[in-house]
């Protein structure tokens, strides 16, 4: 809750964005600079309903809601949808309606994204993200953060924990939201993002850098978790 709290109070004080995180059913974990009236609409079931259909995004979501109303949906975690979201929001995308909602056009959605990640990831420290997992999940993740760029498998990580593939598959998606090659997928696109920005690899040099043994599913698991390309990314952040 103080983590969670931290990161919406200097996100608020940075852009004066309000700001709200659920948990994974939809209950309020702490906003700031939302008013009542405005927590109502977010809580409706119709809002609700919006925010289920666009979850399953691995970055994040733009919610159009009506006449060019839109919220921004992050998830809380990369690794674990169980977290809940952060709720950014309302904006306006175009400048000509509702003075009294902020106006923020699309080519800033992106920077109010990073703010928010980064303030995110900087308040999280390091591990916490499977420190209430159970011991095999735990074991499954700590390996993979530690072996990311070598061949890993479901089975050689049953293998590796003496572990029933079938059982080991439910007890990881039941517990961090995603499957298991969904989960290292995440890991080393996120991986890839520093190679991309810091250094002047090749895209085949990148995804082998980072466990992927073929550029095109490289970059198609990249466009899937970012919405863009490696190369697109590359071009965006070195601008």
């Amino acid at each position: 809750m103080n983590t969670i709290s931290n990161i919406l109070e200097d996100f608020f004080h940075c852009l004066k964005l309000p700001i709200k995180a659920i948990d994974s059913n939809y209950n309020l974990i702490y906003k700031i600079g939302v008013s009542d009236e405005l927590d109502g609409f977010i809580s409706s079931s119709l809002f609700i309903e919006k925010i289920k259909s666009n979850k399953e995004n691995f970055s994040f979501s733009i919610i159009d809601f009506e006449d060019n109303i839109n919220f921004l949906l992050v998830p809380i975690s990369k690794f674990d949808k169980n977290k809940g979201f952060f709720i950014v929001g309302p904006f306006r995308s175009v400048d000509n309606t509702y003075i009294n909602i902020h106006y923020l056009p699309n080519t800033c959605i992106k920077y109010v994204y990073n703010l928010l990640t980064t303030i995110n990831d900087d308040k999280f420290s390091k591990g916490r993200i499977n420190h209430q997992f159970s011991p095999y999940v735990k074991k499954a993740v700590e390996y993979s953060i530690k072996n990311f760029d070598s061949p890993i498998s479901i089975d050689s990580i049953c293998n590796e924990l003496n572990i029933n593939k079938s059982y080991f598959c439910k007890i990881f998606k039941s517990e961090t939201g995603y499957t298991f090659t969904n989960f290292l997928n995440i890991f080393r696109v996120e991986k890839s993002k520093k190679l991309l920005k810091n250094s002047n690899l090749s895209l085949l040099d990148v995804a082998v850098s980072v466990g992927f043994n073929s550029q095109n599913y490289y970059s198609s698991v990249f466009k899937k978790i970012t919405n863009k390309t490696p190369l697109e990314y590359k071009q965006e952040v070195k601008l």
